[in-house]
């Protein structure tokens, strides 16, 4: 398995979408379009992770949380004044982790975290899962990350059950 950057050529864009299509079973034009608008965002960073055969097997991507995005609104509206505070005021946004289905327990999804918050000059950095995703929730509590809210109801009470997790940075450079 090696890592590479992302490129955010088209191809790029294309192959990726198709994992997360196989993955979350999402259309892939709506991956597309969420690439090229979140690649504009400051601090945007993402990895890819490749078999031998130079087949995407994972990525993970994230930017910088700022105030006027969609997601730190949803975010700002659900946490105390004080939760916005600590944990979005410097905060880096870790996105999308998708791991191929034949490709998880092998180490990459945890590898992908480490190395994309490797270098984030941010002071807390913040993601969402789904309530009942316990794979996604365990590799995220063995890596330090803490549960600031559950549930997180993004789009009412008619949506999903989200945890909203954090995590404290230490390697501001």
């Amino acid at each position: 398995m090696k890592i590479i950057n992302f490129d955010n050529s088209e191809k790029m864009r294309k192959r990726i979408a198709a994992l997360y299509s196989s993955v979350w079973n999402e259309d892939e034009n709506v991956i597309i379009n969420r690439l090229e608008k979140h690649s504009t965002y400051n601090g945007f960073k993402a990895i890819i992770a490749m078999n031998d055969e130079e087949q995407i097997i994972g990525f993970a991507y994230g930017y910088n949380s700022l105030k006027g995005q969609y997601y730190r609104e949803l975010l700002e509206n659900t946490l105390t004044s004080e939760q916005v505070t600590y944990w979005l005021e410097n905060c880096f946004e870790f996105v999308e982790l998708a791991i191929h289905p034949f490709q998880r327990k092998k180490g990459i999804g945890r590898r992908l975290v480490n190395l994309l918050l490797e270098d984030v000059a941010n002071k807390t950095a913040i993601l969402t899962t789904q309530q009942d995703n316990i794979p996604a929730k365990s590799l995220y509590r063995t890596l330090n990350w803490k549960v600031i809210k559950e549930p997180f109801l993004p789009n009412g009470a008619a949506g999903k059950s989200y945890v909203i997790m954090g995590m404290e940075l230490d390697n501001n450079i």
